[in-house]
Formats: structure tokens, sequence, C-alpha cells
């Protein structure tokens, strides 16, 4: 299988089902939308596709060091524990 078909079918399935991937799990960390609750399928999914943007891990840099992935998807990571 093409990286492209896996890698956002990885992201999509597991924050969509738990707000969280494996390293997330392991950092005590999920991904929740703006008011708190699991991300809808359809921003998990577009959350994975926007990692395929180029120079997206440069958006980290910014001010508020969120990713574009989550600023353009109204997500966030937060501590989990």
């Amino acid at each position: 299988m093409s990286m492209y078909l896996v890698y956002p079918l990885y992201y999509t399935v597991f924050e969509a089902a738990a707000g969280r991937t494996l390293g997330k799990f392991v950092t005590g960390t999920k991904v929740v939308d703006q008011y708190g609750n699991k991300p809808s399928t359809k921003d998990a999914f577009l959350r994975s596709l926007s990692r395929f943007v180029p120079f997206e891990p440069f958006s980290f840099l910014g001010n508020t060091a969120r990713g574009w992935h989550d600023t353009w998807t109204n997500t966030y990571v937060v501590n989990a524990r």
C-alpha cells in the first residue's frame, strides 16, 4: 500500500475513534475539537490530509506553535492525563 493511503487512514481511524494515535497514547496527549470532544471523522481526515502540505512542519514556528493541521480544523492537542 502506498504511504499516501496508509498515512491518512491511520490518523483518521485512530483520531476519530479514540482521539489518539499510538504516539499520543505514549505521550499522554489527545486531539480534541474546540469544545473538548473527539474530532469528527471529517476533521480527523482533513487534519491528516493537511500534513501533506509542503512546509507544514514549519507551521509550528509561529506565535501559537500550533500546526496548520490543527488551526485549519479547529482542533487542539491537549494532555489526556
